[in-house]
């Protein structure tokens, strides 16, 4: 094995800087929310710290946060927002509606609202669409979940205003599509879930791979999360929380899946048993064969990722109080009267 001066990483980091610091290469890093992560391919070599304007590799990231590296060597630039139109189109689309029904109805003009109320961010929409679909597919602009989303995202507006800025506005979009679920028991559980998700898997291979987590360790650690929390009468499934943050849009399938390898049926398989009673000789059919044809083909096992931007959002999350997770209530939050239920319910317990 190789050995590096200074720690495994730092020394991968060394090394792999003498190998593209002098060629054309172009690194990309998407959705940067802090400098430590840029850091790391910020190449630094014994001729020069930083790298100078003229070197032939580039670093090419997309972040929200307007001068995350300071002045320097980085030049921004601005990209354009979806446009009104686009945004309310996508907003419509995710949440099950045609996207043309008119600019001139009641739906059009107050999802123009929704949108701004999300700072016009492609996520943020998609987890309110997402909400939308996952109430019911009928809904309609008297329906709970799009009057309480409508409200949350006036109240946005109105803090942005005050703030000159929509940073908390994404925070209030998630924690509006768990006040979504009714059940105070399986919110709870729902949100801790989340945050276990992400903190537990944001160092692993599998997810720093995209690869993702397998179904069957999402499932275990689900349930131990849950026996572990507020659960009343063991009536929260592991199962039913996946299905539920997976239509929610707060965890999604990585596009791949495998097949977990199986065992090879035995005589005592009722498949083999009925094959001996109709009186066929299997020794010399099988000879033929290779034994792993003769694996039965089990379900694929699908893997799960979450989006960096809902990793981030977890993490703060996580600072909250035990064993809850649950945000505090002020003057820009709809869902208070959720907030104080889930108080006198769950955390008395």
């Amino acid at each position: 094995a190789r050995r590096f001066q200074g720690g495994d990483l730092e020394g991968i980091k060394e090394d792999l800087a003498r190998m593209i610091v002098r060629r054309n290469i172009l690194i990309c890093l998407d959705d940067v929310w802090r400098v430590e992560d840029v850091k790391w391919f910020i190449f630094e070599t014994p001729t020069y710290s930083v790298p100078p304007r003229d070197s032939p590799y580039k670093i090419l990231l997309t972040t929200r946060i307007p001068g995350l590296l300071g002045n320097g060597t980085v030049q921004e630039v601005f990209v354009r927002i979806l446009s009104e139109h686009e945004a309310v189109k996508l907003l419509l689309s995710t949440s099950g509606r045609r996207p043309y029904g008119g600019r001139n109805s009641a739906v059009f003009n107050q999802s123009k609202m929704i949108v701004k109320g999300c700072g016009n961010s492609p996520l943020g929409i998609l987890l309110v669409g997402s909400m939308l679909r996952q109430s019911s597919r009928n809904w309609n602009t008297n329906s709970p979940v799009w009057t309480g989303v409508f409200n949350q995202c006036s109240l946005n507006l109105e803090e942005a205003a005050q703030m000159r800025s929509f940073k908390n506005a994404f925070t209030r979009i998630v924690d509006m599509s768990f006040f979504t679920v009714e059940d105070p028991y399986q919110r709870v559980a729902l949100r801790r879930c989340f945050v276990l998700f992400a903190m537990a898997f944001r160092q692993n291979d599998w997810m720093l791979s995209g690869r993702g987590i397998p179904q069957s360790v999402v499932l275990k650690s689900f349930e131990t999360t849950i026996s572990s929390g507020p659960n009343r009468h063991g009536e929260i499934l592991p199962v039913t929380l996946l299905e539920i943050l997976e239509n929610l849009k707060l965890i999604q399938r990585a596009r791949h899946s495998v097949t977990p390898p199986t065992a090879r049926a035995t005589s005592d398989d009722p498949a083999s048993e009925s094959s001996n009673k109709d009186g066929l000789d299997t020794s010399e059919q099988d000879s033929d064969w290779d034994e792993l044809d003769d694996l039965p083909k089990r379900r694929p096992q699908q893997f799960y990722t979450m989006h960096d931007s809902l990793k981030a959002d977890a993490e703060k999350m996580a600072e909250r109080h035990l064993p809850c997770f649950t945000p505090l209530s002020d003057p820009y939050t709809f869902y208070a009267d959720k907030i104080a239920e889930e108080d006198k319910t769950v955390s008395g317990d």
